[in-house]
């Protein structure tokens, strides 16, 4: 048997994938560590993998990039990334991605740290904010 290594059934938006896993295993390889993904960064993990039965996935990704090393996807779309301006929170960068959530129903929920505290985010919109 072969030691694991880190494969997700995710797209990422990057452009030429990985060789496929072979179908019998019931897996799709689309991602790896080491791949490249926009910005020109390069994938170096993955965290708070969700999937839900219709198929929708959404995930925390790792990246090389000193400037936005986190970044959340949901099917195949970046959502938000470190470093960025936080959404409708004006003067506020987001500083870490904590956690998400994702329903049933296609909806994504995000935990993120402002540099003045920390905000929710439903579907990319700013649904609660507590400040520091």
């Amino acid at each position: 048997m072969q030691p694991c290594r880190h494969v997700v059934s995710l797209s990422l938006g990057l452009g030429a994938l990985s060789s496929l896993v072979p179908a019998q295993s019931g897996i799709v390889e689309l991602a790896r560590v080491g791949d490249p993904i926009s910005g020109g960064a390069t994938v170096t993990g993955f965290s708070h993998l969700r999937v839900n039965d219709r198929g929708d996935w959404a995930a925390i990704v790792s990246t090389d990039s000193a400037a936005s090393p986190d970044r959340v996807f949901f099917n195949d779309n970046q959502i938000l990334r470190e470093g960025q301006a936080a959404p409708a929170a004006p003067g506020q960068t987001i500083l870490d991605l904590r956690d998400i959530d994702l329903a049933e129903i296609e909806r994504l929920g995000v935990l993120a740290e402002l540099d003045g505290g920390f905000a929710v985010y439903f579907d990319g919109e700013l649904v609660l904010r507590r400040d520091a």
